[in-house]
């Protein structure tokens, strides 16, 4: 995390967005890509205005890259087993176990498909229902911290 030397210390985290095509964001065309981009952007700007009420240290977030994927084959792929990832029967709903988080994190920490170096965080956007081991979903398990060696 950059810093800067004033008495007031304000830290700015840069981070990778990965958006899942179930983030009710429609994408058909490039015209919708745009849009998905837009949206992307202005909820990350709405998160950066809440972190500003911190009085202590001041947090300016940067966002080092954004990637929409066009399927839900995407998230299968990243994910890597489809016992892990999977779509309700006649359903929009998306459920995602928690071993499928962890299959996401070390994908693109071994694939190295972006430097490693160039953000501080990588955080995946989705609307799927997110279920722990016990296939349990509770309102807290969709934010997760996935803890990698940096």
């Amino acid at each position: 995390l950059k810093t800067n030397n004033d008495h007031k210390k304000i830290l700015y985290p840069e981070i990778f967005l990965v958006v899942d095509v179930s983030s009710r964001i429609d994408i058909t065309s490039v015209h919708q890509y745009e849009k998905a981009i837009m949206y992307v952007v202005a909820y990350w700007n709405a998160v950066d205005m809440l972190f500003r009420q911190l009085k202590r240290t001041e947090i300016k977030i940067n966002i080092a890259g954004i990637i929409i994927g066009k399927t839900v084959d995407v998230a299968n792929i990243v994910i890597g087993d489809a016992n892990h990832y999977h779509v309700l029967e006649d359903s929009h709903v998306h459920i995602i176990k928690e071993k499928g988080l962890n299959h996401f994190g070390k994908y693109f920490y071994e694939a190295d498909l972006i430097k490693r170096d160039s953000y501080d965080f990588l955080i995946w956007m989705t609307s799927a229902t997110l279920i722990n081991r016990n296939g349990v979903h509770h309102a807290t398990s969709d934010l997760v911290i996935l803890l990698l060696a940096c």
